[in-house]
């Protein structure tokens, strides 16, 4: 009586299953006598030899055809002409055991001009789990002991490798001795266990935002471990076993590698900005003069990010063209006002206020409120706004500024510019525990009463002071 291998063994990783298991032509019984287990478990032990295993006469071999949808509005000649554009689905059930390759699938990949003809594997082990092993050509298989010359020529053959495959490339941890890194694993994309939804503990649930996404971790071990030594990268294990499906042929244009815009495509979307068509015209555009969305790198969504970076890319000399924009608003607006300072070469603190601003300030300025909590990504610089309430109890400003560093400098200087714009100093100033700002407010205004705003105390409060049961 036969026993199953270990469930270990089921798990081991392998390289692949020969390609002949996907030839469509059964009728040679010469060629399959082998016994049944033994086809039964050839995903763990079988190499990629050119060498068949026989079937056994317990194995029954049926095809199951499916449509390629690709292909419905072709006209084919005669019944066989259309069995033979159909993409094919081996089922092999084996007599006497539930267990083993349940089912092998051949991908879409090769039905279309122009995709890879990669088949993949599907099969099942005891526990009931289902795991997919691509196979590609040889070669774009990572070889076990192969040396590179640089880390860059390892990614780039795992994620060409990925890519016939279908799947997506993310760089693993590092192992690091003594300070310096020994090992580098390169995984697959859905590596990592499934994370819950982050829950947040605030005062204001409204701020609370989750980023919609449909990627999802699912602890796939597919991997590649990468031996570092004397400036060589050498592969040293290799694991194709994946716990998920792989991505079809026609959809390999929505993968995160295919999705990278390419440099002719920026500037094909570069020309049409300058000829004052948007992102989604551009991107129709392309489909329509490369044959279809599978041509074109990027998604209409990739277009609009791109654009919306191209609009706000002005290069070295921004802090020339926004100066050059006050310049031009002082010049041509009434009573309009602003001041900077330069450090190092670089632009280190603006301020500026128009003509509405100081009406408001004159209006409702016996309260000032500034908030310095607002911090740009791109130039790391402080913006701050000084604001105020009308008599309809909504928000009006006073002005604005950008400062380099939250020194006691900076806000002085800032204190002062803004003194110097409107001329009178307010009664009342509101502003957060900072404690460059708590020194610099007493130093310029000295007419003023400053108090802290009651907002950052209540939001501060549940961590400052411990609950009393």
């Amino acid at each position: 009586m036969e026993t199953n291998p270990p469930t270990s063994e089921l798990m081991s990783p392998v390289h692949s299953f020969p390609n002949r298991f996907f030839c469509s032509d059964f009728q040679n019984d010469e060629e399959f006598n082998a016994p049944a287990s033994v086809y039964t478990y050839m995903h763990v032990d079988c190499s990629r030899s050119s060498e068949a295993p026989v079937r056994s006469p317990d194995v029954v071999i049926s095809n199951n055809f499916m449509n390629n949808a690709f292909n419905d509005d072709q006209v084919m000649d005669n019944e066989e002409a259309s069995q033979d554009s159909h993409m094919q689905a081996m089922t092999v059930a084996v007599s006497g055991s539930s267990h083993g390759p349940s089912m092998f699938a051949e991908s879409s990949r090769g039905q279309l001009d122009g995709w890879p003809s990669n088949p993949y594997f599907v099969f099942d082990t005891p526990q009931g789990t289902r795991y997919w092993i691509p196979n590609v050509a040889d070669k774009f298989i990572p070889v076990c002991g192969k040396s590179y010359p640089t880390f860059a020529d390892v990614l780039s053959m795992y994620e060409l490798y990925a890519f016939e495959a279908g799947f997506s490339v993310s760089k693993g941890q590092t192992k690091v001795w003594n300070g310096i890194p020994t090992h580098k694993y390169l995984r697959c994309s859905k590596y990592g266990k499934p994370q819950p939804k982050r829950t947040f503990d605030t005062l204001d649930e409204s701020s609370v935002k989750h980023r919609r996404t449909n990627f999802t971790w699912c602890d796939c071990k597919a991997s590649i471990l990468v031996s570092i030594s004397n400036d060589s990268y050498t592969v040293l294990s290799f694991n194709d076993i994946h716990n998920h499906e792989l991505v079809e042929s026609y959809n390999c244009d929505l993968s995160k590698i295919s999705r990278k815009l390419s440099f002719s495509t920026k500037q094909f979307i570069h020309n049409m900005s300058l000829n004052r068509i948007g992102p989604m015209r551009a991107y129709r555009c392309l489909v329509a003069l490369k044959g279809g969305h599978h041509n074109v790198n990027g998604t209409p969504v990739d277009f609009k990010n791109f654009s919306h970076q191209l609009r706000i890319f002005i290069g070295e000399r921004d802090a020339q063209v926004f100066l050059e924009r006050l310049r031009e608003r002082f010049d041509n607006l009434p009573n309009f006002y602003f001041d900077y300072t330069v450090s190092n070469g670089k632009l280190s603190s603006v301020f500026w206020a128009d003509e509405i601003s100081k009406l408001n300030y004159k209006a409702f300025g016996d309260v000032l409120a500034f908030d310095a909590t607002y911090n740009t990504n791109r130039y790391k610089m402080v913006f701050v706004p000084f604001t105020g309430v009308d008599h309809h109890f909504q928000c009006v400003t006073f002005g604005a500024g950008l400062i380099s560093t939250e020194s006691i400098e900076s806000y002085v200087w800032l204190l002062k510019a803004f003194l110097k714009a409107h001329g009178t100093q307010p009664i009342l100033v509101l502003s957060d525990q900072d404690p460059s700002m708590l020194q610099a407010v007493p130093m310029v205004f000295t007419e003023s009463r400053h108090r802290l705003c009651m907002w950052h105390i209540m939001k501060k409060l549940p961590s400052k002071v411990s609950l009393i049961c």
